[in-house]
């Protein structure tokens, strides 16, 4: 006879840090940014039910930080990029002012 005990579940995190130089105007930057998050909320949705009929994880809450910032160096797209890739440049890129409002929602 075989027993099977259960597994012990650990919560962790998972940080995805994304950062895209564009140019154009703010109306437009604006618009990209509403559908980049209604986009990665519908990806999310779907990775979670994946997560959980082919890994066995529970997603329970996902926090996604959406912001436009203006480069304060030399005003090119590319400058908003961050140098090298670091764990601080790619969380918190020097140089830059940015407001990130959170938002907090089930993916489920």
């Amino acid at each position: 006879m075989q027993i099977v005990t259960p597994q012990a579940n650990h919560q962790a995190g998972l940080t995805l840090s994304l950062v895209i130089g564009v140019t154009g105007s703010p109306q437009a930057l604006s618009r990209l940014k509403a559908k980049l998050e209604l986009a990665v909320e519908d990806a999310l949705q779907d990775i979670s039910q994946q997560a959980s009929y082919e890994l066995g994880i529970e997603i329970g809450r996902c926090n996604i930080v959406a912001s436009i910032s203006q480069p304060e160096r030399d005003g090119s797209a590319s400058s908003m990029l961050p140098k090298g890739d670091s764990t601080e440049h790619l969380l918190a890129p020097s140089g830059y002012s940015s407001s990130a409002p959170l938002k907090a929602e089930p993916c489920l």
